[in-house]
């Protein structure tokens, strides 16, 4: 008998009503539409707040939309290769095959200040190498 009481599965303790859990209920899309709903009547309440949820949104992408331009072309830039192997000499080069970079090349850092200075590359900047 006492084998048998060993084998014969665990009794679950009883459990009170603070132990249970209530499920959940409504899910994610009921709690998002009621997060919206409150921001919306926030918005109809506050009306400084009209101004950041809609126009400023408009406005910034105007801004970077037109006003910000990053594109970058003819881009002039010095090399001096003090070291003249093939495989300087290659990287040098595909700088000077790009269609945006107006490379000039100079045989010494001397020479390439006085073609930067009169280029006009060293005006715009008070330190020229």
């Amino acid at each position: 008998m006492n084998e048998r009481a060993s084998n014969s599965p665990p009794v679950a303790a009883p459990t009170t009503a603070d132990d249970r859990k209530p499920p959940a209920s409504g899910g994610f899309a009921r709690r998002l539409y009621a997060l919206c709903r409150k921001e919306a009547y926030q918005i109809v309440r506050d009306p400084s707040s009209i101004i950041i949820a809609f126009v400023l949104p408009i406005v910034l992408i105007f801004i970077f939309g037109y006003g910000i331009n990053l594109d970058t072309s003819r881009v002039r830039i010095g090399i001096v290769l003090e070291d003249g192997s093939r495989e300087a000499r290659r990287f040098a080069d595909a700088f000077g095959g790009s269609p945006s970079i107006d490379a000039i090349y100079g045989a010494s850092r001397e020479a390439e200040r006085a073609v930067s200075r009169a280029n006009g590359v060293c005006k715009r900047w008070r330190n020229c190498f």
